[in-house]
């Protein structure tokens, strides 16, 4: 209605407040005793429905629906989808590039933070999780489902952002920040999607090596597993699909000098000290992006 106030729109933006600190990756054949090598054994629980689009319609219960995503006859969460996600909020936090985006480095707000293109000068991002030419030292599996729900959502169609949304007039056009979007209650509609519903259990595993205590301290805030974040993931975000936690279910590090010593040497957990040493490494977390976004990823909202 014509005049009535607008309602509130279910995100918000984390500005681009932080020029990227590029410099030369750690290389892979280049181990080092005081960096960690190691991976997590996490649990993904579904706090609000999920979906994975497949892009292929499916039959579910006689009806026609969205499909999820597929391995074989087995519904996943992929690898990417996990490491894109863990990614924006680490992005977000830390003084790292715009790495994939729609935007004209003209209308960016600053200049200089557009995404790393020498493979020799990167940003912590893309040291972290790779770039072109660079093989990234952060892994994910795909996630199984260790108990599941499938079921059919129904939401309103969603159509592509008013242009005003994602920007603001400066002189010219500039984009604000980066788009997160909050918790929140299921809107309901007519379009069905196969979903993951609110309870599932998924488990992946996250590998990573030659990492630093406050390399290793972003990504864990990225995952949502210190910091207080629950990310979202999947599809129709803005009718508020996506909301999951991840936690650590066992936790192994390996020594890689001693590994080329003794062949069979067992893998070990992280000792208190460390544990508690990661959760306040951070030297690598931009203090003002972490508290904005808390404030929009915080469960619930």
């Amino acid at each position: 209605m014509r005049g009535s106030p607008a309602e509130p729109k279910p995100f918000d933006f984390v500005p681009f407040d932080t020029m990227p600190q590029r410099q030369e990756p750690v290389g892979h054949g280049r181990w080092n005793n005081e960096r960690f090598t190691g991976s997590f054994d996490c649990q993904l629980r579904v706090l609000s429905p999920v979906h994975i689009g497949s892009g292929l319609l499916d039959l579910m219960n006689g009806q026609v629906v969205r499909g999820f995503v597929k391995h074989g006859e087995q519904l996943i969460i992929p690898g990417a989808s996990l490491k894109g996600v863990f990614r924006s909020i680490a992005e977000a936090i830390s003084a790292s590039c715009v790495s994939k985006t729609q935007a004209r480095v003209q209308d960016l707000p600053i200049r200089g933070i557009e995404e790393c293109s020498d493979a020799k000068q990167l940003c912590v991002c893309c040291r972290l999780f790779g770039s072109l030419g660079y093989l990234g030292r952060v892994r994910y599996t795909d996630a199984q489902p260790v108990q599941q729900t499938l079921a059919i959502v129904r939401i309103p169609s969603l159509h592509r952002p008013h242009p005003e949304t994602q920007i603001y007039r400066d002189q010219r056009r500039r984009y604000r920040g980066r788009k997160f979007y909050y918790h929140g209650k299921l809107s309901q509609g007519q379009e069905p999607l196969q979903a993951m519903a609110e309870g599932s259990l998924f488990a992946f595993r996250a590998d990573f090596e030659n990492l630093t205590e406050a390399e290793l301290h972003l990504i864990l805030i990225g995952m949502g597993i210190i910091g207080g974040l629950k990310p979202k993931i999947g599809g129709a975000k803005p009718v508020c699909l996506g909301s999951v936690e991840v936690t650590v279910e066992h936790m192994t590090i390996y020594e890689p000098a001693a590994r080329f010593l003794d062949y069979d040497m067992a893998p070990r957990s992280f000792t208190e000290d460390e544990w508690q040493r990661l959760q306040n490494a951070s030297t690598l977390v931009c203090k003002d992006a972490l508290n904005k976004l808390q404030s929009i990823l915080a469960y619930p909202s």
